[in-house]
């Protein structure tokens, strides 16, 4: 099944950032106070938001150039 392919893919992209970040920071999250951790998931949050306001933008411009394809056929 498709569907299980793209999550094992996805799992495994999340995993090896997981891996990646303790790498880096340690468990700096694990340790974190609370309020610290609730600032910076909002945070990520935020910038999820902000890059589907991009990819919005750009389906329009791709709406676009699909439109003028149809016309020019």
């Amino acid at each position: 099944m498709k569907i299980q392919a793209d999550w094992e893919r996805f799992a495994s992209k999340v995993h090896a950032r997981l891996v990646e970040g303790e790498r880096i920071y340690g468990d700096a999250s694990l340790e974190k106070c609370n309020l610290n951790l609730v600032d910076e998931i909002q945070q990520e949050l935020e910038d999820i938001a902000g890059w589907g306001v991009l990819l919005w933008i750009r389906l329009e411009r791709i709406k676009t150039l699909a439109k003028q394809l149809d016309e020019a056929r």
